[in-house]
């Protein structure tokens, strides 16, 4: 893992909100498809209740457990037709796509007796056998077997308790034991739901909802990051980024949104002034430090007369002043706006003060961040004290 990615708070403090929001997302989601669910088998449930109570109680269907072979479907006229029209009429009554029961034949294997399906189907004009009808003796699908099986053994009811996936596309499932007149089960109630449109609905609401957690998501990550480098690097005062003398940014202040400019790739544009006063030791020396620290506020206060939205002005040393800003049109007009007020405000000094001043502007093509941008303007500074001093021993 990279070290550099994780290790900035901001970050760090994003990732976990993102992580809370996924997982709090994934909560609500399977919360509230699992009501959804519960509510849409309760209502399924009470329509095959009504159908079973009805089967059930009906003598009829007792003799459906001697159905154990094709040839219990002759003559026409036959008990098998017979229940295979009630069923059918239940099926189409209660809206069920599959209406069946199911019992064990001779050999104690698990058959289909009566399906309530069409036994044909209409293909190209003609009639042909319908793949999804069972006849009697036709072995139980494995897709079914353990319900059925369950419902059989056990006799117990097996209600739907998920969509199933089956060679006739997705059903909700329900096996209710059939009893005699002695309370002995005989045969298995199957019935089949058709769910091609619940599973389709679920399968949309996970798509959206996955969409919509990866999208707030993003939102909260970048959110929770400016937030946190605003809150944690505050445009007001503090004393963690304000310089106590001055009460002009400090070096804190300085170096953090120097990085913050790297990091962000916020460097095109920008330019960098660095300013030292000329003499302070002499001043310190001469006047004592009180006045030392008179010249270095007044340095302060004019630097805070031309700070703006686009300049921000900073302390960074003990003589050291430094301006972030945006790039000027005429660099030495501006530095000259800098000398006269400093000029203005520091007519109090016992003797005459002044600024060594150097500007660089940020080159794409020679500066690989800001960092060198300042040693350019640190050096033009140098230059500028090397000028002064000349200028003054030359008088």
């Amino acid at each position: 893992m990279n070290k550099s990615i994780f290790s900035r708070v901001d970050r760090q403090v994003a990732i976990l909100l993102g992580t809370m929001l996924c997982i709090s997302c994934l909560c609500v989601y399977l919360i509230g498809m699992h009501f959804y669910f519960d509510a849409i088998v309760t209502i399924k449930e009470n329509r095959i209740e009504t159908v079973y109570e009805i089967i059930e109680k009906d003598e009829d269907f007792w003799e459906s457990e001697n159905i154990t072979s094709r040839d219990k479907m002759s003559p026409r006229l036959s008990k098998y037709w017979e229940l295979k029209e009630k069923l059918s009429e239940i099926r189409q009554y209660a809206d069920f796509l599959f209406l069946y029961t199911v019992g064990y034949d001779e050999n104690n294997k698990l058959i289909y007796k009566i399906d309530s399906s069409d036994q044909y189907m209409e293909k190209d004009g003609k009639l042909v056998d319908d793949p999804n009808f069972r006849y009697p003796g036709d072995l139980v699908d494995p897709e079914i077997f353990d319900e059925v099986t369950l419902a059989i053994t056990e006799n117990v009811k097996v209600y739907p308790h998920k969509i199933k996936s089956t060679p006739w596309g997705k059903v909700f499932v329900a096996y209710f034991p059939l009893h005699d007149s002695q309370g002995n089960i005989r045969d298995v109630l199957g019935v089949e739901l058709d769910a091609n449109r619940e599973a389709a609905a679920f399968s949309q609401i996970a798509k959206t909802s996955l969409i919509c957690v990866v999208i707030w998501i993003i939102i909260a990550f970048i959110l929770a990051m400016l937030i946190f480098r605003r809150i944690s690097n505050p445009l007001y005062k503090d004393l963690s980024n304000t310089d106590l003398l001055t009460k002009i940014r400090n070096r804190n202040a300085f170096e953090t949104d120097r990085y913050n400019l790297i990091k962000t790739h916020s460097m095109k544009g920008k330019a960098i002034i660095i300013i030292d006063l000329n003499d302070l030791k002499k001043f310190n020396d001469n006047y004592g430090h009180e006045v030392g620290d008179s010249y270095i506020e007044f340095a302060a206060q004019t630097l805070k007369r031309v700070e703006s939205e686009t300049a921000v002005a900073y302390r960074f040393g003990g003589d050291e002043f430094a301006i972030i800003m945006e790039q000027v049109p005429n660099p030495e007009e501006f530095m000259q706006h800098i000398r006269d007020i400093f000029t203005e405000v520091s007519a109090s000094l016992p003797e005459e003060g002044s600024l060594a001043i150097g500007y660089a502007e940020f080159e794409p093509n020679f500066d690989k961040d800001i960092i060198e941008t300042q040693k350019r303007a640190d050096a033009k500074m140098y230059e500028n004290k090397k000028a002064i001093k000349q200028a003054r021993w030359h008088k």
